[in-house]
C-alpha cells in the first residue's frame, strides 16, 4: 500500500467531529438501558448494530476526504453508495439472526425507517463543494441526526408493539399500554414538505393500517423533541396540524403535546 501524506488540520477537525458522534452514542446507549424506557432486546440490538456499522462508514468517509481541497460530486456519490452497502449488510445480519432480531418487528421498523435513510442521503448532497475541514464534520452531524431519529423510531414502534392496542404483540415493551407515542423531531421536520405533517402522518397511517386493532380506542401523545430555532415555525405548525388531524379520528380519545426538552 502506497504512503498517503497526512493532514493534521483535517485530522484535528475530524477528531472533534468524531467526539460529537461518540457523545451522541453514549447518550443513546444510556437511553437504551434505562428501565423506564422498557426497550425490547430487538430494539436495543437494532440500535447497537447501526452504531457498529456506521462507525465503519465514518472511518471510510474520513479517509476519502483526506487531502481533498473540497468535496465534489464523486466523493458525495461514494459516501452515499457506502451507506447503501451498509444498509444491505445490516439487513443481512437481520436475516441471519432471527433469534435476536424479531422478523416481524424488523419488517415494520424497516418500513418506517426508509424515510430517515432517504433524508440522510439527501442531506449529504449539501456537502458538495464544501472544504474538507467543513465537509466531514457536516457529514458526521448528518449521521448523528439520523441515529437520533432512529432511536425515536425504535422507541415509538417498540412501545406500540408491546401495548394493548395492537392486533398482535411482538414486543416486551409495556410502558405505554393504551397510548400511541408520535415523535416530532429535527429529522422528521427536515424530511417533510415545507410546513407539512408528512412523516408523522405516514407513520400514523401505517400503524393504523397494519398494527392497531380497529376495535380499540386509545390516546395519543405527541412528543416534541425538535431543537433548532430555525425549526420553530415549522414545528409549531406541524404539532398544531397533527393534533387537529388526530382529534378528528374516531378511535382516538384524546391528544396531548408534551415537550420534554423544555
Amino acid at each position: 500500500m502506497s504512503f498517503v501524506r497526512n493532514n493534521i488540520r483535517y485530522r484535528s477537525a475530524a477528531s472533534k467531529a468524531m467526539e460529537g458522534y461518540y457523545n451522541s452514542k453514549a447518550f443513546i446507549l444510556n437511553e437504551l438501558i434505562k428501565p423506564t424506557n422498557g426497550l425490547s432486546e430487538t430494539a436495543k440490538e437494532v440500535c447497537l448494530l447501526l452504531f457498529n456499522k456506521h462507525a465503519d462508514w465514518l472511518a471510510y468517509s474520513e479517509h476519502l476526504m483526506l487531502n481533498k481541497v473540497s468535496i465534489g460530486k464523486e466523493e458525495i456519490c461514494s459516501i452515499q453508495f457506502a451507506l447503501d452497502s451498509i444498509a444491505i449488510a445490516i439487513h443481512r445480519t437481520f436475516d441471519e439472526n432471527p433469534d435476536v432480531f424479531e422478523p416481524k418487528f424488523i419488517k415494520h421498523w424497516s418500513h418506517i425507517h426508509r424515510q430517515s435513510l432517504t433524508t440522510l442521503k439527501a442531506s449529504l448532497d449539501d456537502a458538495e463543494n464544501m472544504a474538507q475541514l467543513i465537509a466531514f464534520p457536516y457529514a458526521t452531524e448528518c449521521l448523528v441526526a439520523h441515529l437520533n431519529t432512529t432511536l425515536f423510531e425504535l422507541y415509538e414502534l417498540d412501545c406500540l408493539l408491546g401495548s394493548d392496542i395492537v392486533l398482535n404483540k411482538i414486543s416486551t415493551n409495556y410502558t405505554q399500554p393504551d397510548k400511541l407515542i408520535l415523535f416530532v423531531e429535527d429529522g422528521s421536520l427536515s424530511s417533510g414538505p415545507c410546513m407539512g405533517i408528512g412523516p408523522e402522518l405516514d407513520r400514523y397511517n401505517y400503524y393504523m393500517e397494519n398494527l392497531i386493532d380497529p376495535d380499540k380506542e386509545f390516546t395519543v401523545e405527541i412528543r416534541d423533541y425538535s431543537t433548532g430555532a430555525e425549526n420553530t415555525n415549522t414545528r409549531d405548525y406541524v404539532c398544531k396540524e397533527l393534533m387537529a388531524y388526530l382529534k378528528a379520528q374516531p378511535q382516538i380519545n384524546s391528544v396531548d403535546i408534551v415537550s420534554p426538552q423544555e
